[in-house]
């Protein structure tokens, strides 16, 4: 796994557990902890992973490694409406 992914939550669950060990397929994301908690119990999910949060940190060093995080693992809140700020991260 390369550096700058290694050790991230995200990519341990998703390259690791999901591919790996389990050869998970159909993964769905819900943001909302009393949600996934919900539907595990009511068996819409079979399971629910709650995850640290991605650090922008984080983020900054993957994107200039040129390289791609999973899907969803770059979610933050409050969402700022697109185009509405830049920053250089240099």
């Amino acid at each position: 796994m390369p550096e700058p992914l290694r050790g991230l939550d995200v990519t341990l669950l998703h390259d690791l557990i999901f591919k790996k060990l389990y050869n998970v397929q159909g993964v769905d994301y819900e943001m909302d902890p009393g949600v996934c908690l919900s539907k595990v119990r009511d068996g819409s999910y079979q399971a629910a992973f709650f995850l640290n949060p991605t650090r922008v940190e984080d983020v900054e060093r993957v994107a200039l490694a040129c390289m791609r995080m999973p899907p969803k693992s770059t979610y933050f809140f409050p969402k700022i409406l697109t185009g509405f700020v830049i920053n250089r991260l240099q």
